[in-house]
């Protein structure tokens, strides 16, 4: 007894990418692919340079002539960014904000010591014989 082979399953065409060049059905003309439906089943088409499209068209029934190059993730010729070393960058940030923190603790002290010195600047101006105009506003009688 003869042994037949078993008909293979039919292959799942490829998954379509934008840019591909295809021949739908038993058409001559070669479209490109614009749009590719969710799941892949389906696509839109346009022949290049004429505004002739063809929507929603099935995968099954496409024939790619070629195939666009997937997308590179990386550039080999850009230098990968260098890492941060963490540590090092809080171990700065709490340096610098010791130094920031003595430096305003020496500006007040500064402050502290010349306000001593200083005369008080009265807000309200004093008349003549002492006595400030506000204490006269407030009800103090002039003599």
């Amino acid at each position: 007894m003869a042994k037949r082979k078993q008909a293979s399953e039919p292959e799942t065409p490829p998954m379509p990418r934008v840019g591909d060049k295809v021949r739908p059905g038993r058409s001559e003309m070669v479209y490109e692919i614009l749009r590719v439906y969710e799941g892949g089943d389906e696509v839109d088409l346009q022949v290049p340079g004429i505004n002739l499209q063809r929507f929603r068209v099935r995968t099954d029934s496409l024939t790619f002539v070629e195939r666009k190059p997937p997308a590179k993730t990386s550039n080999p010729f850009t230098t990968p960014e260098p890492e941060i070393d963490t540590a090092e960058v809080m171990e700065r940030i709490a340096t610098v904000q010791e130094e920031n923190l003595k430096r305003l603790d020496e500006d007040i002290d500064i402050l502290k010591a010349n306000a001593g010195r200083t005369q008080s600047c009265d807000l309200h101006p004093r008349r003549p014989d002492g006595r400030a105009a506000r204490e006269l506003e407030e009800g103090g009688q002039e003599d």
